[in-house]
């Protein structure tokens, strides 16, 4: 028995399916929005200094966008 049966019992739905069901758009948007920052982050850390960087995620954090 999975740890899928142990929660949902005879759900036969897919995982996608199960998890687009508990997912909440608010949930899904916060963690795109998260992953397009860190990517946004990493491309830009060859052109910045450490101080920028570390500055522009101060202001991320502050924002609770990461």
């Amino acid at each position: 028995m999975s740890l899928l049966d142990d929660i949902y019992g005879d759900d036969n739905r897919t995982v996608i399916e199960i998890a687009t069901d508990i997912s909440s758009p608010n949930r899904v948007a916060r963690s795109w929005v998260k992953h397009r920052i860190e990517g946004v982050i990493s491309q830009l850390s060859t052109q910045l200094t450490d101080e920028q960087i570390e500055a522009m995620t101060d202001a991320f954090r502050r924002k609770g966008l990461l």
